[in-house]
This record gives C-alpha cells, structure tokens and sequence, in this order.
C-alpha cells in the first residue's frame, strides 16, 4: 500500500519484529534502523513497543534512546525513541521517530522535553524531521511545548487542521504528527491523513480491514538537489 505513494522516509511505531522491518524495507528496496522498545533501565523487557526508520537514503550513524546529555530514566520512552542520520542529494538529514507515554502527562511532558533538547543539538549539524505516534492532541501543553521550541507542525502547516489519526476505525483523535525544524519546514508541499482503502476497511468488502490501529500520516517536501 506505502509503495503506491513511492515514499523516500518511512517510520513506523510499534513496529514489528525486526525480521519482519527487513522484509518490509526489501520489499520497498529500501534500508532500515530498528529500534528496540520496551524499555526498563538498560534492557528491554519482551512485549514492549519497537520503532523503525525504511528509508531510499544511505544511513549514517542510528541511536535507540538518544539523549542529548545524560542517559534517560527508566520511565522515559518506555515506548521507543530512536534517531538516524541520512545522507541526502541535499545534504544530511536528521529523522527522530518517537512514540510517547500513552497515559501519564507528568512522564509525557518531560519526554517532550528530552526531545526538544536532543533535536536543538541535532539541528547544529543539518534539518530535523521528527514524527511519530505522540499520544496527545493539538489543544495540550505537549503541543503548545513543541511550538514553543520552534518546530513546525507539517500536518497544520498543510491544512490537516484537526483530522483525526486514532483510532483508524471511527477516528476520534488526532495524535500522530510530523514536524519538521522551520529551515525544513518550508520545503513542505502537502500533508495528508490517509484515510480510505486500503488504510481503512473497504466499505462494500465486509471482509476487509484497516492495514493498522492508526491511520497514516504523509507529507511531501520539494528540496533542490
């Protein structure tokens, strides 16, 4: 379905196996960066939340957890952060794929905050696109933080508005975003929730299904090479 729109970045979060991202990248002939989830201290405990990175661009240096001074507690992203750096026709790229607390504000909030630090030193060595499943809509003080810190909000700069992501089935809440650091950001051409077949269930086949819990979330970016 993802390669009817020929994407150059894909991220995924909670993701698969790491078995099942590689077939997933080579049937987009395509590289990945997995990132373990699940995290309590410094191991991951089975059935925790895995992210990935499917990208055309070669990848430089990958990190599961960054931070951008010490290492974080146990209770931060026990979802999964992980970041990469791609060598683009433009120049490196930074891409950091997060999926935050789905629950408790107080851990979100200073999830939000180790973001925005780690995307400030990320950003002194080229452009950071950020996206994910944020667990927290447009009208919180998670949002309000991440504006405060600079970053443009793709999906509003486009014209999603409010459309909601979550859940695919009766979609009732817009929690998935893609941002980007204004230098980035004003490359951006569209975005679009994608919300018919075959991401949601295909209304005259009783039989068909939603591809995921979430719907996706796209954006297109013109940059000269």
């Amino acid at each position: 379905a993802l390669a009817a729109f020929q994407p150059d970045i894909v991220t995924l979060q909670e993701g698969p196996s790491e078995e099942k991202v590689k077939k997933f990248a080579d049937a987009l002939n395509m590289r990945y960066a997995y990132f373990p989830g699940g995290w309590k201290g410094d191991k991951v405990y089975p059935g925790g939340f895995p992210g990935a990175l499917v990208t055309r661009f070669d990848i430089g240096e990958t990190e599961n957890r960054p931070s951008a001074t010490t290492p974080h507690d146990e209770e931060l992203f026990t979802r999964h952060l992980g970041r990469a750096r791609l060598a683009t026709p433009f120049g490196p790229l930074h891409v950091v794929s997060a999926h935050l607390h789905p629950s408790q504000h107080e851990a979100r909030m200073r999830e939000v905050a180790a973001i925005v630090d780690l995307i400030a030193k990320l950003r002194q060595t080229g452009p950071v696109l950020f996206q994910g499943d944020l667990n927290h809509r447009p009208q919180t003080p998670e949002y309000a933080a991440w504006v405060e810190a600079g970053l443009v909000d793709i999906g509003a700069l486009k014209g999603i508005g409010d459309k909601p992501t979550s859940p695919s089935i009766r979609p009732a809440n817009r929690i998935d975003y893609i941002w980007a650091t204004p230098e980035l950001a004003k490359a951006a051409q569209s975005a679009e929730v994608l919300d018919k077949p075959p991401f949601v269930p295909e209304p005259a086949a009783p039989s068909s299904y939603a591809l995921s819990d979430h719907l996706p979330v796209t954006a297109e970016f013109l940059i000269e090479e």
